[in-house]
């Protein structure tokens, strides 16, 4: 029996969070939903709290559908796995560290209300901070938002700008609007987009980073309009897989996709890979904001995993 809405989590290591991200949702009274969990092998208590959750009332309540993967697949194949079993006609790739609001029901009304296929909320941080996804990603944007010396670059010349401009800081928007990428920890699609998108949802060959970034490009060469809502917030709090593994580890990943993408997408990578190149290299020896100072050995280190990523990409 299809279902009005389709909840796709991917969880690793993730008891911290999860347990509170299915209870706001639950806190919501849906009863059209159906919430699936794809578990990477997970090496806390996260299979145990599912293990618990499966058998209660409230897993009836919010038709949670569990799968256990004995190896961590990544998030790319945890979602794909989540949309193959899915039968709503609102599919949402949610992290597991949201916090469900009220206004998630205003986002629900209003994509039935519409005729867009992919929708999103304004996504609110513990500090307050709040996040409306990200303009195209260009040569330029990737330089100035993932490297040190973009960072500083724009700072110094330009007031940073081009980082406001690329996270839509400027202007201020207050009524929906069309947004080129939607926040990747939360966003909503209708089932009629999945034809459009060929045989896959998440490409396998970015299986952490920016393979959210290649599902917005392809929509957007599609010709099919993503549009957000700020009025409609959510708790999100950040990053919590980043945490869970080195500086080292994140750089590479983060290193390597951003290669990847720029490769399969024609942003002039093998320039790019200079860039990233000089920038490795004279980062260990840059603080923010703009202090030469000695090398530390995580800096080295971080740097090291980035020319790794490099040369491996």
């Amino acid at each position: 029996m299809k279902k009005r809405l389709s909840v796709i989590i991917v969880s690793w290591n993730s008891e911290e969070f999860l347990g509170a991200c299915l209870s706001s949702l639950d806190n919501l009274g849906f009863y059209d939903i159906e919430t699936i969990v794809v578990d990477n092998a997970s090496q806390d208590g996260t299979v145990r709290l599912l293990r618990e959750l499966e058998k209660s009332q409230t897993g009836k309540r919010l038709g949670l559908i569990v799968r256990y993967s004995t190896t961590n697949i990544g998030w790319s194949k945890g979602t794909e796995v989540g949309v193959r079993i899915s039968s709503g006609k609102w599919l949402l790739s949610c992290n597991p560290d949201i916090g469900f609001t009220r206004d998630f029901e205003e986002l629900l009304n209003y994509a039935e209300s519409h005729e867009f296929l992919v929708l999103a909320p304004s996504l609110v941080t513990p500090t307050g901070q709040v996040h409306t996804g990200l303009r195209k990603l260009t040569i330029a944007r990737l330089f100035v938002g993932f490297t040190n010396i973009g960072q500083s670059f724009d700072r110094l010349i330009g007031r940073s700008f081009i980082s406001r401009d690329f996270h839509y800081a400027n202007p201020v928007f207050d009524k929906p609007f069309f947004v080129d990428h939607p926040p990747a920890s939360f966003f909503l699609v209708r089932r009629d987009l999945l034809p459009f998108l060929g045989d896959y949802f998440l490409p396998s060959e970015l299986p952490i980073y920016f393979g959210d970034s290649d599902l917005f490009a392809r929509i957007q060469k599609l010709g099919i309009p993503a549009v957000l809502l700020p009025s409609v917030r959510i708790r999100h709090y950040e990053s919590y897989s980043r945490k869970l593994v080195s500086p080292e580890t994140y750089e590479y990943r983060m290193t390597q996709g951003m290669m990847k993408y720029a490769k399969k997408w024609k942003l002039h990578s093998r320039f790019l890979a200079i860039l990233v190149t000089i920038d490795a290299i004279f980062a260990p020896f840059i603080s923010v904001p703009h202090v030469v100072r000695p090398p530390r050995r995580r800096d080295i280190l971080r740097s090291a995993y980035r020319l790794k990523a490099l040369i491996l990409s």
